[in-house]
Parts: structure tokens; C-alpha cells; sequence
């Protein structure tokens, strides 16, 4: 129970610092927002990293 106390008292801190420097916060709704990129962009930087790789790795003579 004195942590449920303690807890209340933290975030009504935390609200009156807010106000009292100006700062907003974005709506809940903004932070569930998902960026989500479509599979090719990542399969793509997969294999560009693979193939980096395989050119750090290839001799001056073309070999692995």
C-alpha cells in the first residue's frame, strides 16, 4: 500500500515539473504509433550487409 502512495506522489511530481517548465506531452496514441518499414527495406540492408561483408573477406587475388 505505501508504495502505491509513493508512486502517486512521484507522477503528481512529475506533472507539476511538467507544467511548471511548459513541456507537453504527445497524446497516448502518438506513442503507440507503430513505423513500421515494409520487408523489403529490410531483407535489402540483410543483404547489402552481406555482401559487405563478402567484400571485406575477398584477396587481392579474388579468392575467399
Amino acid at each position: 500500500m505505501k508504495a502505491s502512495n509513493e508512486h502517486a506522489v512521484t507522477v503528481g511530481w512529475q506533472v507539476e515539473k511538467f507544467a511548471r517548465e511548459g513541456k507537453k506531452m504527445k497524446s497516448l496514441d502518438d506513442y503507440l504509433k507503430t513505423k513500421s518499414k515494409p520487408a523489403e527495406d529490410g531483407a535489402l540492408g540483410v543483404r547489402r550487409l552481406f555482401e559487405g561483408m563478402l567484400e571485406r573477406q575477398e584477396g587481392t587475388d579474388g579468392t575467399r
